[in-house]
């Protein structure tokens, strides 16, 4: 009998599950499992809250594949080895599974897993769970793979599954005779999600608290309430991402109420950057141990504070809204986005912490840990991408902004809950004798502040500065460099240093390539102000008319994301003035009419005008060589000149076209210097203090090339995973 091994990891559900459904269809029969790998479980970033939502998702897991008929087998031990005993046990004739986007240990198990599979000559067929591609080339290309899968169908469940074996005649109990275990670990949570309240979580959003998730998403007090709540659920693959994407789009089309359409619309853009965000570390997997920026290595490695790090661990830091949202986050496991970021800008900037500490502390905490989403934005809040600007929140103005009647703060501070609103904010300003009145005794009740934010906001951008300064272009933003430069298109080869070890992935070759081709793409300079409804002169309509007569990229029928950018980039190259409003105009009644009325094409629209709003040259849709997909690579040095042209105007004032001539000097000087990039050795301080705390960095993961010249259009979003 042809058996076909399904593979459970991290989804954890049976409807819309290509790997089920094909396991299904090609073999006689499908033996579902589950491996818990107790080294997995001795990882930084693990916890055994996170055990205690997957212990409910697979006893329901085990009900719905005990109704088709095969029970779901749960074993522990080291995944090779369970395989391979299987293997033995069965004639396992192929292995079906989801893509999985972990952490580096997950990525490497399936090294080594597919390395046996290999050599025993049995196939592992892995699909896609989410909008991922491995080996992703160009960047570019991942909006239109986006926009394939979210239109695809869902796939069916199978009717009925031949039985293989028997389950446990009483499969609670033995899950709890192979869960894990950890020495150390966090307490588990007062409130935890659970796995049975999906169905009303679904029900109560979709239909009542989506209407106010655009208002309250960012509010402290509010935001419990009307997030959809659903991270969990889509991090654990209990819920098809799909499905509620596609749901939330038909919601959204159907609904009659403006405020439930907007929050709809904000519900459905931030769950596409859920895979936006987790295609980033399928591309550079090493960002969940090094910046994504290796410039910014050692910058605050040698200054870990240990005293400031324990202090915010436990929300003591003398913040009431920084320390209510730790307090929250180890009571729940789950916090709103905006807390998420005030926590970590805080640690990285005012505390001038090192953020892989940060992240392994909450990756513990959450309940909806995923790796793809939690290490580029953890590098993105702490300044460390080469592409975003630090984003310092203040910490008494957003809290005097975020919970101003202090209900958050009084619920999870309840130490500080008789002071009156003015006070509550900044509690340090309390004189001695309301102290004495309200009952709250600063450093006895509730910490002093550990910083003065103000003064540890100003040292921190100096020391940005410093640093900048110190290493010269080495630390030059990404968006900066490419945008200042006005790169011309042009192919750079790096050239990979084979030292490093390989990082490579299942299907790839284990030695990698000696040197890969990177391009980079011209940069457009966007106009200061663009309306898109402004009538045109005759002149211009002319001139429009003339180019349009040429221009034969536009197409109208079924337009896909990609057939978006590639017509509006080349709109844009025939605009002939390289602005946005005429390579617009360039576009057929019909496109225009499609990217205005379909959601996820307005998405875009409105990224182009906020991009058209700044005064300075940015990328219409960024064109970057990025490195393939779990692919072999390593930090190399990379060697490329540039040739940048300035344009001037007749109608700009002399001072204004004497400062863009200089600006185009400095461009052309820069670009005449060759861009070396060394690897560092990363400083100890931070690394030692860590492995006290076992959460050392891995050392077995290798480095990749420096991409100095791309950027993300999804960066000014200031919430995007979904919340």
């Amino acid at each position: 009998m042809s058996i076909a091994l399904l593979w459970f990891k991290r989804d954890l559900r049976i409807t819309d599950h290509q790997p089920l459904y094909q396991a299904a269809k090609a073999h006689l029969a499908v033996l579902p499992i589950y491996i818990i790998e107790p080294d997995y479980w001795q990882q930084p970033d693990t916890s055994l809250r996170h055990w205690h939502f997957i212990a409910q998702a697979l006893t329901e897991l085990n009900q719905q594949l005990t109704a088709l008929g095969q029970p779901l087998l749960v074993l522990r031990g080291p995944a090779r080895q369970v395989i391979q005993a299987l293997c033995q046990q069965y004639p396992i004739q192929a292995v079906y599974s989801h893509e999985e986007t972990g952490n580096g240990w997950t990525y490497q198990r399936d090294i080594a897993v597919g390395a046996w599979l290999k050599q025993q000559g049995i196939r592992w067929w892995q699909y896609p769970q989410f909008a991922i591609k491995r080996r992703l080339a160009d960047r570019d290309d991942w909006f239109a793979h986006a926009d394939q899968w979210f239109k695809s169908a869902i796939w069916p469940t199978p009717c009925r599954l031949t039985t293989v074996q028997l389950a446990n005649a009483d499969f609670p109990s033995r899950l709890a005779a192979l869960a894990p275990t950890r020495e150390r670990d966090l307490a588990p949570c007062q409130q935890p999600a659970l796995v049975s309240d999906l169905p009303e979580i679904l029900q109560s959003f979709w239909h009542h608290r989506v209407r106010y998730y655009r208002q309250h998403i960012g509010t402290a007090a509010l935001a419990a309430k009307h997030c959809s709540r659903l991270s969990p659920y889509i991090s654990y693959g209990l819920v098809s991402l799909k499905q509620v994407q596609q749901h939330c789009l038909q919601l959204q089309r159907q609904s009659q109420d403006e405020r439930s359409r907007q929050g709809l619309a904000a519900v459905f853009s931030r769950l596409r950057w859920h895979c936006h965000f987790m295609q980033k570390l399928e591309d550079e997997p090493r960002i969940e141990f090094f910046n994504m920026h290796r410039g910014y290595d050692g910058m605050r490695e040698m200054d870990f504070n240990p005293s400031y790090f324990r202090a915010w661990q436990q929300g003591q830091t003398g913040y009431p809204l920084i320390d209510a949202c730790m307090r929250s986050l180890i009571a729940t496991g789950w916090l709103h986005f905006r807390g998420r970021a005030m926590l970590t800008a805080f640690a990285s900037y005012q505390l001038w912490l090192h953020w892989r500490p940060l992240s392994l502390h909450l990756a513990q905490c959450f309940i909806d840990y995923e790796p793809g989403i939690h290490y580029p934005q953890m590098q993105m809040q702490a300044g460390t991408t080469g592409i975003n600007p630090p984003r310092m929140y203040n910490p008494v103005l957003q809290s005097q902004q975020k919970d101003p009647q202090g209900h958050f703060i009084r619920r999870w501070c309840p130490e500080l809950a008789p002071l009156p609103d003015e006070w509550l904010h900044q509690p340090w300003a309390l004189p001695r004798s309301l102290q004495q009145r309200f009952g709250v005794h600063l450093d006895i009740d509730y910490p002093t502040p550990l910083v003065d934010h103000t003064h540890a906001s100003r040292l921190a951008r100096q020391k940005i500065q410093q640093w900048q300064h110190a290493k010269g272009k080495r630390v030059k933003s990404r968006r900066t460099a490419a945008a200042s430069n006005n790169v011309a298109a042009q192919n750079v080869v790096l050239h990979f240093d084979e030292k490093h070890e390989v990082h490579g992935g299942v299907h790839h070759d284990a030695k990698g390539d000696a040197k890969g081709v990177a391009t980079l793409v011209s940069m457009q300079p966007a106009q200061a102000e663009l309306d898109f409804n402004m009538p045109l002169s005759v002149a211009e309509a002319q001139k429009h008319q003339t180019l349009r007569s040429n221009f034969t990229v536009d197409s109208h029928a079924e337009l896909t994301g990609v057939d978006v950018e590639q017509t509006l980039r080349a709109a844009l190259a025939q605009s002939q003035d390289a602005s946005l409003a005429t390579a617009l105009a360039l576009l057929s009644p019909e496109t225009s009419q499609a990217i205005h009325t379909d959601p996820w094409r307005a998405e875009q629209l409105a990224v182009i005008k906020r991009h058209a709003s700044r005064k300075r040259p940015r990328q219409l849709f960024p064109k970057g060589a990025r490195s393939s997909s779990r692919q072999p690579s390593a930090e190399g040095k990379m060697k490329g000149t540039a040739e940048s042209k300035v344009k001037s105007s007749a109608k700009r004032s002399a001072k204004a076209t004497a400062k863009n001539s200089a600006q185009g000097a400095r461009s052309s000087s820069a670009q005449r210097q060759q861009l070396q990039l060394h690897p560092q050795k990363p400083a100890t301080t931070a690394a030692h203090f860590v492995a006290e705390h076992a959460i050392a960095t891995s050392a077995t993961v290798a480095a990749s090339q420096a991409d100095l010249f791309s950027h993300n259009v999804a960066d000014e979003y200031n919430d995007m995973p979904p919340s």
